[in-house]
């Protein structure tokens, strides 16, 4: 099942195709395509559909959502983590009212 139903394009085939990336990248690498991807969705949100960000807000919310978890699983935790985790948390806050107007 896809992660994201709105775009179920991307288990074709039967994995997903975040899994097959997941896979070729180291665990920093992974971490950074998942920050640049929310970071990605977050700046684009307000221009490239300004009526109607919501898709966007979602997107940013999932790859940050992932990210969050990747953190949690991680043995080994970056020294910039808790100030990831500030940022992060205030980026999701603003999603999240967002989503709620």
């Amino acid at each position: 099942m896809s992660l994201d139903p709105k775009s179920t394009y991307y288990d074709a085939g039967g994995i997903e195709t975040i899994d097959i990336i997941k896979a070729k990248l180291t665990p920093e690498q992974f971490k950074g395509y998942l920050l640049g991807n929310s970071l990605k969705y977050s700046c684009r949100m307000m221009h490239k559909t300004p009526d109607n960000p919501v898709r966007d807000a979602e997107k940013a919310a999932m790859y940050a959502s992932i990210l969050k978890e990747e953190f949690k699983d991680a043995e080994h935790k970056l020294n910039w983590s808790d100030a990831f985790n500030a940022v992060s948390s205030k980026m999701a806050e603003a999603l999240l009212s967002l989503l709620n107007k």
